[in-house]
């Protein structure tokens, strides 16, 4: 059952199986599987987790499957990336670091050339970067509107990628310290 991952196309082909199988017939799991599947013959992937392929699967109801409704998700996951990176390096130091910080990400390649395909990389960058700067917002003044939205961050990055369990950990004992 190796798929060659071939720049998201499991994601393709899970969205597609849970379009045509429904949801509740895949118990709310992803597949990756390369052809059509029936819901007694799908194997769930556990590999990572659902959120990069719920997040375009939701994008396909409102504007069809197709390729610019796939990888419209994750061009916006890398906007937001780098809009994330922007606040979060701007509260750190200040606006010349921030604009240094966002040019070079944008520079790299991961961003440049992975930045529009379909991958959970995207997404957990975003998430990571978003929940970092949420954080660093609390850390400065607390308040229970940002530990929700660092709440909301780190369960949506777990969705994405489950190292992300231990960066949010890490930072919790960074702040401790």
């Amino acid at each position: 059952h190796e798929f060659n991952n071939g720049n998201g196309a499991w994601i393709r082909a899970s969205i597609r199986n849970i379009k045509e199988n429904g949801m509740p017939a895949l118990n709310y799991l992803h597949t990756r599987e390369p052809g059509p599947i029936t819901p007694e013959t799908y194997e769930p992937y556990f590999h990572h987790p659902p959120m990069p392929v719920w997040l375009p699967g939701i994008m396909s109801l409102v504007s069809g499957l197709n390729e610019v409704s796939v990888r419209f998700v994750f061009i916006s996951a890398t906007l937001l990336s780098v809009a994330g990176l922007y606040v979060l390096t701007r509260r750190l130091y200040d606006v010349r670091i921030a604009w240094w910080a966002c040019l070079l990400y944008l520079m790299m390649p991961l961003t440049t050339y992975f930045g529009r395909s379909p991958d959970w990389v995207l997404i957990s960058m975003a998430a990571g970067v978003l929940y970092s700067a949420v954080f660093v917002n609390w850390l400065q003044r607390p308040t229970w509107a940002r530990f929700a939205g660092m709440a909301a961050m780190a369960i949506f990055g777990v969705y994405t990628f489950w190292i992300v369990i231990l960066y949010v950990g890490l930072l919790g004992v960074l702040a401790l310290i």
